[in-house]
């Protein structure tokens, strides 16, 4: 591996380190917490570390296209790619952060039961959930909350 591979594949660790100092940081602004309240700077690390990676696959020309012994080729089509592929990553981390604050649950009453196996729309079978709700962990759930629920795995026709 020389210097001239590294360079080839610039976008590509970029990525990489991008990812593991986003993991990083979210680990420590949540304590981690699962379900804790993101801050914007997860989400701006995230887009400039992709927006960097964009930058070094317009920017780097290596000196020769083919990189790691022939395994790895940077060209148009290389480059073509990774735009592509970059500019999806940037417009799903700009969208990821709504999406997540409007799935999450509302306040309310909620059943929780873990199941060692059940048959594929049997989840959404109002029949279904009758019979299992009696054995179901009955729980509330505050507006933005979380909650841990030590549950016992059981059979659904027990």
């Amino acid at each position: 591996m020389t210097w001239t591979d590294l360079i080839a594949a610039a976008p590509e660790a970029i990525l990489v380190l991008t990812a593991c100092a986003v993991l990083l940081q979210d680990a420590w602004a949540t304590e981690g917490v699962l379900e804790a309240e993101r801050g914007a700077a997860t989400t701006w690390l995230a887009l400039a570390g992709v927006c960097l990676a964009g930058v070094a696959a317009v920017a780097v020309a290596p000196s020769e296209p083919v990189a790691f012994g022939g395994m790895y080729v940077r060209d148009g089509i290389t480059r073509l790619a990774d735009l592509i592929a970059l500019g999806t990553a940037g417009v799903g981390v700009l969208l990821a952060d709504a999406y997540v604050r409007r799935t999450r649950l509302p306040a309310g009453e909620y059943y929780a039961i873990a199941l060692d196996y059940v048959d594929l729309g049997e989840m959404n079978d109002p029949e279904f959930l009758d019979r299992i709700k009696d054995r179901a962990t009955v729980f509330t759930l505050d507006d933005g909350g979380t909650k841990v629920l030590d549950l016992k795995i059981s059979s659904p026709s027990s």
